[in-house]
């Protein structure tokens, strides 16, 4: 789904706030491009993907305490860049692979099909999820083929349809309120794009780099972006963006953004060189979690977030070299590396246990 990044400087001391990080598990060198979070039907238990780009796939069926790696089931796992699951049907997964494609999984990545008809793109990047129809799927790509942007609704089943491309553009994210809406949004390279024709015609609505987008689930019309050094929010499905919070000053980039629910509400951001901000509803001021509070690794890619009532406050959080799990919006935390091989955080996706 995205890809994010740390900070390091403080707007308001978090340990004021009772944050404290916990650091355990020694992480072997490596790397993680993406990370998917869904439940099982029967009996109903969490499962935790992730994708890295210089190796393969690994699953955590005890909430990242450890991890298994699902190269050694099926080669053609290997060297995923993204991964997205049916947040309430975890056995069903996809990955993209740079110059392959997509491949798909109907048993929790022990075996792996190619899904490529239609994607005559293979430049993959991103596949983003419709927060309410699994089968409802966006690839973004870099410049190429025919498109940047493509579109399944069967989950690749039938194949891809390709949208209208966001000419030059490397499509970083791609985020809309549902399966059934005309609107859609992508963070790139050169700004937010939204388009109002389900993808066939797109314009530029922020012109700074922008690197992820998140819906606020709680509120229609309401997307938080990570673009340059700013964060911002719209109310409108982006045709008006305001900034919330500017990191320029300390020279950070936010690179990850993700709305908690069920029930703190909260906007948690992760940035490239200081670790994580985050602030509940307003007037509440931006707050930061960092090395106070065990946050020890700058250059984080990013932050997920559980939605799944069941799962209230399960954060997930990754830097170049760790990845950490919070069950408590992040008053305390671990590392999660147990069993990763190879684990180079460059990106989080948030996928949610549930309808909002």
């Amino acid at each position: 789904m995205k890809k994010l990044g740390l900070f390091l400087l403080v707007a308001v001391a978090a340990s004021a706030y009772g944050q404290t990080w916990q650091l355990v598990n020694p992480l072997p060198a490596g790397r993680a491009d993406d990370i998917a979070i869904g439940y099982t039907t029967f009996p109903v238990e969490q499962r935790l993907y992730i994708a890295d780009q210089t190796s393969w796939p690994f699953i955590s069926t005890n909430g990242g305490v450890s991890w298994d790696s699902l190269y050694l089931d099926d080669p053609d796992a290997r060297q995923p860049i993204a991964i997205v699951t049916d947040p309430n049907d975890a056995a069903h997964v996809w990955i993209a692979r740079p110059g392959q494609g997509v491949f798909y999984s109907s048993n929790q990545g022990a075996n792996w099909e190619q899904r490529i008809i239609g994607l005559t793109n293979l430049n993959l990047i991103t596949l983003e999820m419709a927060p309410d129809d699994p089968n409802v799927i966006f690839a973004g790509c870099r410049p190429g083929g025919s498109s940047n942007v493509f579109k399944t609704t069967d989950g690749g089943a039938t194949g891809w349809s390709a949208l209208g491309e966001i000419t030059g553009q490397e499509v970083h994210d791609i985020e809309t309120p549902g399966a059934g809406s005309n609107v859609l949004l992508a963070a790139c390279g050169g700004g937010i794009y939204k388009s109002t024709t389900s993808g066939s015609s797109w314009s530029q609505t922020w012109n700074d780099p922008a690197r992820d987008i998140a819906r606020d689930p709680s509120q229609s019309g309401v997307f938080y972006a990570a673009a340059g050094n700013k964060v911002l929010r719209t109310t409108d499905d982006g045709d008006i963006w305001v900034e919330i919070l500017d990191l320029s000053a300390y020279d950070q980039t936010p690179r990850k953004v993700v709305v908690s629910l069920n029930p703190t509400w909260r906007v948690f951001v992760a940035t490239e060189k200081a670790g994580v901000y985050w602030k509940g509803p307003d007037p509440d001021p931006w707050h930061l979690s960092g090395p106070a509070q065990g946050l020890y690794d700058k250059l984080a890619s990013g932050i997920a977030v559980d939605r799944n009532p069941g799962a209230p406050g399960f954060l997930a959080y990754s830097t170049l070299t760790h990845v950490y799990r919070s069950t408590d919006y992040g008053a305390s935390w671990g590392k999660s590396v147990n069993g990763m091989r190879r684990v180079h955080q460059t990106k989080v996706v948030v996928l949610q246990g549930g309808k909002p």
